[in-house]
């Protein structure tokens, strides 16, 4: 667990960041319209708070929308949380030991499949342990390039029908 996140949250604000987050509740700490735009982009739906962190909130993940070039040095001061690329402009901020991965092998054991093959799908650069990891890793085309090397298979574009045909090829579905 965190346990500073008013540090966190404060170096954001004396930044001027805005930061998406994710946790019991999804808000943005500040009006950007290029973070609006940014998660419009990838399909995110938009929150409709705009607020500061406050005690009570349980805090998952955390995005940014400066670049992967910004200096974030400042945030790894909070101990435990490390950066991930994702996807265009967009950092995020992780819970050491946390991933995609960690989150598909918790549901495998609550459902006692843990011993299950799984094929995941991904697009960006926070997908690439879910895909090493999956038995059969699919990178879609219109993707950010770096995932290739972590996928089985490079599908079609997000915005066609890949999904099915890949399903379809695998004789998942009919």
């Amino acid at each position: 667990m965190i346990k500073n996140w008013k540090q966190f949250f404060s170096i954001a604000k004396k930044k001027e960041i805005c930061l998406y987050v994710n946790g019991s509740s999804a808000f943005l700490t500040m009006d950007d319209p290029q973070a609006v735009q940014v998660l419009q982009q990838f399909h995110v739906q938009i929150p409709k708070e705009i607020r500061g962190w406050q005690k009570s909130d349980s805090v998952e993940m955390i995005s940014m929308f400066k670049g992967y070039d910004y200096d974030y040095s400042d945030f790894l001061q909070v101990p435990q949380l490390r950066t991930q690329k994702s996807s265009g402009c967009i950092v995020d901020l992780i819970k050491e030991g946390i991933n995609k991965t960690t989150g598909i092998h918790s549901l495998l054991k609550y459902w006692g499949m843990e011993d299950a093959k799984y094929m995941a799908f991904g697009d960006s650069l926070n997908d690439k342990e879910m895909l090493d990891s999956a038995y059969i890793g699919v990178a879609m085309e219109n993707g950010d390039v770096n995932l290739y090397p972590y996928a089985d298979v490079v599908c079609g574009p997000s915005f066609e029908d890949s999904i099915y045909a890949v399903l379809k090829s695998f004789q998942m579905i009919k």
